[in-house]
């Protein structure tokens, strides 16, 4: 039995298929096909709405126990004007991993890491490790990547000021912190790099805050310093 269509779905559809074939990018939501409930919003061009490659443990997890529908939200006529859109969904979806939300996004959008919830602290296996080496051997770089990789950290950094969203700082793990003032004890800096460091401070202002805490971190330092002789 041949599906029976309206005219409306007709036109939607046709639109659709105009638009991927022009390679605009969208806007797409992921539903749960049990319930029609959002758990995934995402932005791209072509076929990306229906892949299911390349998505995350906690994605397939929902996928295989609630089905999956595909529906694309909105089309645009710049990467930009997406990422946007995307941040604005998320935000209001909220995420799982954050537990703001439904969401089982690990960004916070705009074709980023923004947001991303990493595994600090997570210790990997010798075997992994291997892996891992054995996979980036011989890879290339390409300049074009690393370029659009600048750009999107610029762009994530711009919006987090617009947004008032503070710098997160990463949790030291045990013993890090004193491995780090050790390190580079003893090392000698070479003329060139001492007048580079020089020439990036010069008319640098410091805040009453940034000079307290800095005079508070050498006071700590020197007196830590005493203790251990």
């Amino acid at each position: 039995m041949s599906a029976v269509w309206n005219v409306g779905e007709i036109q939607k559809r046709f639109i659709f298929y105009r638009n991927t074939m022009n390679k605009k990018v969208f806007l797409y939501f992921h539903f749960k096909a049990t319930t029609k409930e959002v758990f995934y919003v995402g932005i791209g061009i072509g076929k990306r709405a229906y892949r299911e490659s390349g998505r995350s443990q906690l994605w397939n997890r929902y996928k295989d126990k609630f089905g999956l529908l595909v529906e694309i939200i909105e089309f645009f006529d710049t990467w930009e004007d997406a990422k946007i859109k995307e941040i604005f969904y998320i935000k209001q979806f909220g995420r799982i991993d954050k537990r703001t939300g439904i969401l089982v996004n690990h960004t916070d959008g705009g074709d980023g890491s923004l947001g991303c919830v990493y595994n600090v602290g997570k210790k990997r296996s010798s075997e992994q490790r291997q892996k891992i080496s054995t996979a980036l051997k011989g890879r290339k770089i390409n300049p074009e990547a690393v370029a659009n990789s600048v750009v999107a950290k610029k762009i994530n950094r711009e919006k987090r000021k617009l947004e008032g969203i503070p710098r997160k700082k990463r949790r030291l793990g045990e013993g890090e912190l004193e491995r780090l003032q050790t390190v580079n004890i003893g090392r000698k800096l070479s003329d060139e790099r001492k007048k580079s460091i020089s020439e990036k401070l010069k008319g640098r202002i410091f805040s009453e805050e940034t000079r307290r805490k800095n005079s508070e971190g050498v006071k700590r330092y020197w007196a830590n310093k005493k203790q251990a002789a």
